[in-house]
């Protein structure tokens, strides 16, 4: 049977956003926009579920680390932890709604987040079931995280704006700011380090899938 990549997250501090229904009717509308901009990398829609729990599939394996990156973007000021699963599905795929769903891919999915629940230096956490394997991409996703949780949210705009239109110039002129403050703000944010972390670990998980 084929292996899929399953993404499982919740909403950190869920208790104190989630009860709201604003806040809720708001998360759901920021997951349509980010499955809008996405849709290309992704089997299914994320959806929310169980309260303050998302649940999807991610289709472009050599990008899943570019996905969480935009998903922590486009439903921000929320944080999120995330666990990530490789593995069979044994129930038909449903684009639509992956909370019917069901397999070992979406089991260390949920067994991912809750490591990631309980660990204090980082908020995602892979499980392939190879691990050797696991060990070595933790370690870059937790320094990944490490960089990430101290960008500012000009930061975020800077690098998300860049990497959509290529050049600092038409970051800049989007951002109303200069192609310089474009740079300083993804140099400030490590950028070129995050892009190739996030490259590099993306081509271990196609290598994963092919053996």
């Amino acid at each position: 049977m084929e292996n899929y990549l399953v993404l499982s997250a919740d909403v950190v501090s869920s208790k104190s956003h989630l009860k709201s229904i604003q806040y809720r009717e708001e998360l759901i509308s920021k997951l349509e926009l980010f499955h809008e901009a996405n849709s290309k990398v992704l089997g299914t829609r994320l959806r929310l579920s169980r309260g303050d729990e998302i649940q999807g599939i991610v289709t472009d394996i050599t990008q899943f680390a570019m996905v969480l990156r935009r998903l922590r973007y486009f439903i921000r000021p929320l944080q999120i932890r995330v666990g990530f699963g490789v593995g069979e599905i044994i129930t038909p795929v449903d684009t639509d709604d992956p909370w019917q769903m069901d397999g070992p891919a979406f089991h260390r999915a949920r067994q991912s987040l809750t490591e990631a629940k309980s660990l204090k230096w980082t908020s995602t956490y892979f499980l392939s079931g190879d691990n050797l394997f696991d060990r070595r991409i933790n370690l870059v996703l937790m320094m990944i995280d490490t960089i990430q949780e101290r960008w500012t949210e000009a930061q975020w705009e800077a690098v998300y704006t860049y990497e959509q239109l290529k050049t600092l110039k038409s970051a800049g002129e989007q951002l109303k700011i200069s192609y310089q403050n474009v740079n300083k703000r993804c140099m400030a944010a490590k950028w070129a380090v995050v892009r190739e972390a996030e490259a590099e670990i993306g081509l271990w998980v196609k290598e994963l899938f092919i053996l």
